[in-house]
Protein backbone atom coordinates (compact mmCIF):
# COMPACT_ATOMS: atom_id res chain seq x y z
CA UNK A 1 0.00 0.00 0.00
CA UNK A 2 1.20 3.66 -0.77
CA UNK A 3 1.74 6.32 1.48
CA UNK A 4 -0.46 9.66 1.44
CA UNK A 5 2.53 11.28 0.98
CA UNK A 6 6.31 11.50 0.96
CA UNK A 7 8.03 14.24 3.91
CA UNK A 8 11.95 14.60 2.32
CA UNK A 9 14.64 15.47 4.69
CA UNK A 10 18.18 17.14 3.52
CA UNK A 11 21.23 15.91 4.06
CA UNK A 12 21.73 18.65 6.94
CA UNK A 13 18.62 17.35 8.93
CA UNK A 14 19.20 15.71 12.11
CA UNK A 15 16.99 11.98 11.52
CA UNK A 16 15.64 11.06 14.97
CA UNK A 17 12.86 8.54 14.06
CA UNK A 18 13.44 4.80 13.04
CA UNK A 19 13.30 3.96 9.04
CA UNK A 20 14.03 1.13 6.65
CA UNK A 21 15.91 1.99 3.54
CA UNK A 22 14.27 0.98 0.30
CA UNK A 23 16.65 2.12 -2.23
CA UNK A 24 18.83 5.27 -3.58
CA UNK A 25 17.10 7.19 -5.98
CA UNK A 26 18.96 9.95 -8.19
CA UNK A 27 17.12 11.97 -10.39
CA UNK A 28 18.80 14.27 -13.75
CA UNK A 29 17.51 16.78 -15.79
CA UNK A 30 18.42 19.73 -18.17
CA UNK A 31 18.86 23.08 -17.32
CA UNK A 32 15.70 23.80 -18.56
CA UNK A 33 13.67 22.17 -16.61
CA UNK A 34 12.22 23.55 -13.28
CA UNK A 35 14.54 22.18 -10.15
CA UNK A 36 10.72 21.57 -8.36
CA UNK A 37 9.37 19.69 -10.66
CA UNK A 38 12.88 17.33 -10.32
CA UNK A 39 12.32 17.42 -7.02
CA UNK A 40 9.02 16.23 -7.24
CA UNK A 41 9.89 13.71 -9.55
CA UNK A 42 12.23 12.23 -6.78
CA UNK A 43 9.29 11.98 -4.59
CA UNK A 44 7.20 10.36 -7.32
CA UNK A 45 9.97 7.63 -7.41
CA UNK A 46 10.18 7.04 -3.80
CA UNK A 47 6.13 6.60 -3.53
CA UNK A 48 5.94 4.03 -6.54
CA UNK A 49 8.33 1.77 -4.33
CA UNK A 50 6.53 2.29 -1.35
CA UNK A 51 8.86 4.86 0.55
CA UNK A 52 6.62 7.49 2.99
CA UNK A 53 10.63 9.56 2.94
CA UNK A 54 13.27 10.57 1.18
CA UNK A 55 16.41 11.33 3.48
CA UNK A 56 19.31 12.83 2.63
CA UNK A 57 18.35 14.53 -0.17
CA UNK A 58 20.94 17.23 -2.09
CA UNK A 59 20.80 18.75 -5.33
CA UNK A 60 24.30 18.44 -7.34
CA UNK A 61 25.00 21.04 -9.51
CA UNK A 62 28.18 22.15 -11.09
CA UNK A 63 29.30 25.85 -9.66
CA UNK A 64 32.12 28.10 -10.92
CA UNK A 65 35.42 28.21 -9.27
CA UNK A 66 33.97 30.39 -6.22
CA UNK A 67 31.62 27.66 -5.67
CA UNK A 68 28.85 30.37 -5.97
CA UNK A 69 27.11 30.54 -8.81
CA UNK A 70 25.63 27.20 -10.69
CA UNK A 71 27.88 26.85 -14.19
CA UNK A 72 25.20 27.87 -17.03
CA UNK A 73 23.90 25.09 -18.73
CA UNK A 74 24.68 22.21 -15.93
CA UNK A 75 22.57 19.30 -15.54
CA UNK A 76 20.43 19.30 -12.20
CA UNK A 77 20.78 16.46 -10.08
CA UNK A 78 18.95 15.47 -6.91
CA UNK A 79 19.79 12.15 -4.80
CA UNK A 80 18.52 10.66 -1.84
CA UNK A 81 17.65 7.36 -0.58
CA UNK A 82 14.03 6.68 -0.71
CA UNK A 83 13.28 5.06 2.98
CA UNK A 84 9.83 3.82 4.91
CA UNK A 85 9.50 5.73 8.46
CA UNK A 86 7.88 3.84 11.26
CA UNK A 87 5.46 6.57 11.80
CA UNK A 88 4.62 6.66 15.48
CA UNK A 89 3.31 8.93 17.65
CA UNK A 90 6.34 11.71 18.14
CA UNK A 91 7.34 11.47 14.39
CA UNK A 92 3.47 12.56 13.87
CA UNK A 93 4.03 15.79 16.51
CA UNK A 94 6.86 16.46 14.91
CA UNK A 95 6.42 16.52 11.66
CA UNK A 96 2.56 16.11 10.90
CA UNK A 97 0.50 13.58 9.07
CA UNK A 98 -0.92 15.58 6.51
CA UNK A 99 -1.90 13.78 3.14
CA UNK A 100 -0.24 15.20 0.25
CA UNK A 101 0.36 13.44 -3.11
CA UNK A 102 0.30 16.99 -5.32
CA UNK A 103 3.80 15.32 -6.61
CA UNK A 104 1.79 12.75 -8.57
CA UNK A 105 -0.39 15.36 -10.50
CA UNK A 106 2.56 17.43 -11.26
CA UNK A 107 4.47 14.04 -12.64
CA UNK A 108 1.70 12.57 -14.42
CA UNK A 109 0.35 15.85 -15.87
CA UNK A 110 3.39 18.49 -16.08
CA UNK A 111 1.21 20.50 -18.56
CA UNK A 112 -0.86 21.53 -16.45
CA UNK A 113 1.54 23.09 -14.06
CA UNK A 114 4.04 24.23 -16.60
CA UNK A 115 0.85 25.80 -18.62
CA UNK A 116 1.72 26.55 -22.50
CA UNK A 117 2.12 24.67 -25.37
CA UNK A 118 6.13 25.50 -25.70
CA UNK A 119 6.73 24.56 -21.72
CA UNK A 120 4.70 21.49 -22.42
CA UNK A 121 7.66 20.24 -25.28
CA UNK A 122 10.36 21.43 -22.89
CA UNK A 123 9.02 19.32 -20.55
CA UNK A 124 8.54 16.12 -22.77
CA UNK A 125 11.76 16.37 -23.56
CA UNK A 126 12.55 16.52 -20.21
CA UNK A 127 10.85 14.00 -18.78
CA UNK A 128 12.20 11.58 -21.45
CA UNK A 129 15.73 13.15 -20.54
CA UNK A 130 15.19 12.71 -16.71
CA UNK A 131 13.90 9.06 -17.64
CA UNK A 132 17.02 8.01 -18.87
CA UNK A 133 19.09 9.86 -16.43
CA UNK A 134 17.17 7.62 -13.56
CA UNK A 135 19.46 5.54 -11.37
CA UNK A 136 17.36 3.78 -8.85
CA UNK A 137 19.15 0.74 -6.58
CA UNK A 138 16.55 -2.34 -7.37
CA UNK A 139 17.63 -4.43 -4.92
CA UNK A 140 17.31 -3.52 -1.04
CA UNK A 141 19.58 -2.64 1.19
CA UNK A 142 20.82 -5.06 4.02
CA UNK A 143 18.85 -4.87 7.14
CA UNK A 144 22.18 -3.84 8.37
CA UNK A 145 22.16 -0.84 6.93
CA UNK A 146 18.63 0.21 8.33
CA UNK A 147 19.37 3.33 10.65
CA UNK A 148 17.75 4.01 13.61
CA UNK A 149 18.36 6.67 16.38
CA UNK A 150 21.45 5.97 18.10
CA UNK A 151 20.75 5.97 21.69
Amino acid sequence: MRSDHVNTFFTEDVLDFPYRKIGRIEITGEPEVAPEYLFRKMQYEAWKRGANAVIEVQELRAFDEFNVNPVSGSLHTYTGIAVYVYEDASYIAQYGDNPDLSFVQMVENPARYFGTIKSEEAVQTALTLTYFGLILATELLDDDDDSCPSE
